[in-house]
């Protein structure tokens, strides 16, 4: 029974260390946003999503199509461009 208190006080303990160890949070607009990822001439960005260290742009490119942008903030590249089509 103690070893079960003890494991989950230390659970407990655990969680909250990681909980607050946690970077804060960033606010970003999109002018910000655009600084950090090349955009081509023409490309508006309609809606940015942020999690942890991933920044996620809807762009629309110039022939009125949409493309996700997957930005990596830390290493400030990005890790993926997604063509997005209508079928």
């Amino acid at each position: 029974m103690g070893l079960v208190l003890v494991a989950g006080l230390a659970f407990l303990v655990y969680t909250l260390v990681s909980r607050t160890s946690l970077q804060p949070a960033v606010q970003l607009d999109a002018a910000a946003a655009a600084q950090l990822v090349k955009l081509a001439p023409g490309e508006t960005i309609q809606s940015i999503s942020l999690d942890r260290n991933l920044l996620a742009l809807q762009v629309r490119r110039t022939d009125g199509n949409t493309s996700i942008v997957i930005h990596d903030i830390n290493r400030d590249e990005t890790v993926r461009r997604i063509e997005v089509t209508a079928e």
